[in-house]
Order: C-alpha cells, then structure tokens, then sequence
C-alpha cells in the first residue's frame, strides 16, 4: 500500500466497531456508509477498512453472542475526537467500539490478517511441541549402554580366587638403580681365577 500523506493537523487512527448480528445485508451496509460519513467530518479521510463476517464472542456482549465486526484506518482532526466517539457511542447503535492512536509509520492488516497470523503461529507451537514429544520418546526406546565389567580375579588351582593383581606403582621422580649385566661381571671372575691359579702354579708357596 502505497504511503498515505497526513496533513499536520490530522492524526491516524484506528476504529473498530462490532454491529448487530441482527442486521440485514443491505441494513449493513447502510450502516457502514453512515460510519464512513461520521469518519469524513471535519476533514477527515478513510486510509483503510475491513468488514470482517460474522464472527462469535469469547463472551456474552450485552445481549450479543456474535456479531459483524468493521475496522476503519482514517486520520481525524485531534480536537474533535471526543465528540467522534461521543457520535459513535451514543448516535450510531454500535455494540462495542474501539478508538485507537497509531504509531508513526504504521500499517493497516485488518482483522482478518490478525486471526490467520495468530492461527499461523498457533500451528507453529504445536508442531514444535509434537517435535519435541517425538524427540523425547525416541530418546527412551534408545538402548542403555552396558555398564563397565569389574576386573575378574585370578583363580589357583587350588580354586580359591586370588584378588586381582594391581600395577606397581613407580614413585613420582624416583629411578631404580640399574642392574648390572652378567658381561660386566664375568671379566671380574675370570681376573681372580687367575690370580688363584698364579698363586697354585708358585713353587715358593706352600699351602
């Protein structure tokens, strides 16, 4: 829609009013034209509307059930916006209205637009919550991991059970000292061998 210039002593607003359910289709209509030529007075000028069909109550309005709802964007003079709804509320017969102020910038969707927005994201909520109750359930047929085998203890032949044997722990920084290879040891005994045999061989010495 294309944007609407508002001369600087009118304002933008918005009305609702919801009609008898008893209204004709021409009573309606003539109804509606009236609204408009209040709407007009004074300068005023119709943006937008919307007739919305007849829709039921959350609760009883006065003697009411349901009712034809009508929505009119228009900007008005301010100064005569008392007496407009003073016309409206008293003059025209409507069950229930609704004056508002909009915002700067502000962009007419009408009722009709409201409803299928809120049953949009009514939809939304529950496939969400349908999602989240199928993720939930696939999360308990899931299996449940096997908890982990204790270490089994060693047998005897005798049959007693021998607790399981644990890994000696080696002290933080502390180095065993190296054993000494059997070729580091053999040159040394073949040395006394043989100043135990030069000792024998000596006529001098006699044992």
């Amino acid at each position: 829609m294309a944007d609407v210039v508002v001369p600087e002593d009118l304002r933008e607003y918005e009305l609702m009013v919801i009609l008898s359910p008893d209204l004709t289709d021409p009573e309606l209509k003539a109804k509606v034209q009236e609204l408009k030529g209040v709407l007009t007075q004074h300068g005023g000028k119709i943006l937008a509307q919307e007739l919305t069909p007849i829709r039921d109550f959350a609760y009883r309005i006065k003697k009411y059930d349901r009712g034809f709802y009508v929505t009119f964007h228009f900007s008005y003079p301010q100064e005569f916006v008392n007496e407009l709804e003073k016309i409206i509320r008293i003059e025209m017969g409507v069950v229930r209205h609704l004056l508002l102020v909009c915002p700067k910038n502000y962009e007419f969707k009408g009722l009709m637009v409201y409803a299928e927005e809120a049953e949009g994201m009514r939809l939304k909520e529950m496939e969400e919550k349908k999602a989240k109750e199928q993720a939930d359930m696939d999360r308990r047929s899931r299996p449940a991991r096997p908890a982990a085998r204790p270490e089994k203890p060693e047998q005897d032949t005798s049959g007693k059970e021998i607790p399981a044997s644990k890994p000696v722990e080696q002290p933080v920084g502390k180095k065993e000292a190296p054993v000494p290879h059997v070729r580091e040891v053999k040159p040394e005994l073949n040395k006394v061998d043989e100043q135990l045999k030069a000792i024998l061989d000596n006529p001098d010495i006699q044992l």
